[in-house]
């Protein structure tokens, strides 16, 4: 599948979810410099590159680092058991995060973005943490609110000491958004 293959659901009113559920990974040259998932991660791969192998950058140093205009488009996520295996507990959510208007900070992410999409989205984040490594995607909105609008994602695993286990920050932004 294609970017191209993103389209807006048909006038007919039914939408696939399998097309608009896919997370098409990207890289870091697709993404415009000042669009905010390559700004966020390109500060995340700056303090990568200070970690020893085994470890992820610190939350709060990343946080203090994209500061707190970029930190809105963001959305920070700790992994808890889920039903059937694994599912993560809305930390906190930034202003700008398109579509996440509802996304209630203490409740699950499954029980806040669109079904269909849920166990690709699941998967994108326990993967993160598992393998230790970022991901950077595009795709539609997972949230009802904004299904037509295709983003940037980032999904960067870092560690945050304040809970003692790793976490995931997760961006989101337009493709269209530039700072």
């Amino acid at each position: 599948m294609t970017v191209e293959n993103l389209k807006s659901p048909p006038k007919s009113g039914k939408v696939n979810f399998q097309q608009l559920a896919v997370l098409l990974k990207t890289d870091e040259s697709q993404i415009s410099l000042n669009h905010p998932v390559r700004l966020i991660n390109d500060e995340y791969n700056s303090l990568k590159a200070k970690c020893a192998p085994q470890f992820l950058p610190d939350f709060n140093e990343l946080m203090i680092s994209i500061g707190s205009d970029l930190a809105e488009y963001c959305i920070s996520l700790s992994p808890v058991e889920g039903d059937p295996f694994i599912d993560f507990e809305v930390l906190s959510r930034g202003s700008k995060v398109i579509g996440g208007d509802s996304f209630v900070s203490g409740r699950l992410y499954a029980e806040q973005i669109v079904l269909e999409m849920l166990q690709e989205r699941l998967m994108e984040l326990a993967s993160c943490i598992a393998l230790k490594r970022s991901r950077l995607t595009i795709a539609k909105s997972a949230f009802r609110t904004a299904m037509n609008i295709k983003v940037y994602r980032g999904a960067f695993p870092v560690w945050n000491p304040q809970i003692g286990r790793h976490i995931v920050l997760l961006a989101i932004a337009p493709v269209y958004v530039a700072l």
